[in-house]
């Protein structure tokens, strides 16, 4: 099968182009339904999941999957597309103000958001996370290979990695601590978001793109060419 315009390679795996990525959606679906580890998480939380997981399929359906040019200028186009960030990471600790459990809900509905993207991304996960939680979320990655890579690293092991890769956003599920990996992301101008979680996948989706504007002169000399209207 030919592999279409836009597909990447991840870890010697090769995903085709936006027209295929639901797959992974239904991948993640099938592990929240079908996994072990997630049969402790509550009717609720799993019903607000799939609810963030469907915002994200129809966001991509309607917006960041497609190419966009609000003004359609005769002679040049204007379009507006949306591509995965480079070289994401996602890091889950626990806060004092944020119930421990919650922290897990937002992980999963963050995961979704990224997934709905096809974003290839660290999860980095703080040792201090409960054992039970921290293998719920590495067990997505047995789900969706490739896509997400779990790593356990403390702040230190993070700052650290942070000063020796290109790493350009980190997304965090809870306001980071003032130390040593805010200075390490001001040392490197890697990007912190850590606005609170969002079911509505039009907001969280974006945590996870670069949006790019192009224009493009077809026209010569008033000459339109090939779109030329008869």
């Amino acid at each position: 099968m030919a592999v279409c315009r836009g597909s990447s390679e991840i870890k010697g795996v090769r995903y085709p182009c936006f027209r295929f990525r639901p797959l992974f959606l239904v991948r993640f679906l099938d592990w929240l339904d079908r996994s072990p580890r997630t049969q402790s998480l509550s009717p609720e939380t799993k019903a607000t999941i799939k609810t963030a997981a469907a915002r994200g399929r129809l966001a991509m359906d309607s917006d960041f999957g497609k190419e966009h040019d609000t003004f359609r200028l005769v002679g040049q186009d204007n379009l507006r597309r949306y591509r995965v960030a480079p070289d994401l990471t996602m890091r889950v600790q626990p806060h004092a103000d944020v119930p421990a459990e919650q922290v897990i809900e937002q992980t999963i509905i963050a995961v979704a958001a990224a997934v709905a993207v096809s974003a290839q991304f660290v999860l980095s996960i703080d040792p201090a996370i409960p054992v039970a939680d921290q293998e719920l979320l590495e067990s997505i990655a047995d789900w969706l290979p490739g896509l997400i890579a779990p790593l356990p690293e403390t702040s230190s092991q993070l700052a650290e990695r942070i000063q020796g890769t290109r790493m350009t956003r980190i997304r965090s599920i809870t306001p980071l601590p003032l130390g040593e990996v805010r200075d390490a992301c001001g040392e490197r101008f890697v990007t912190i978001i850590e606005e609170p979680v969002l079911v509505d996948a039009r907001i969280e989706c974006l945590r996870y793109l670069n949006e790019q504007s192009i224009s493009h002169d077809y026209h010569r000399y008033g000459d339109l060419g090939r779109r030329q209207v008869p």
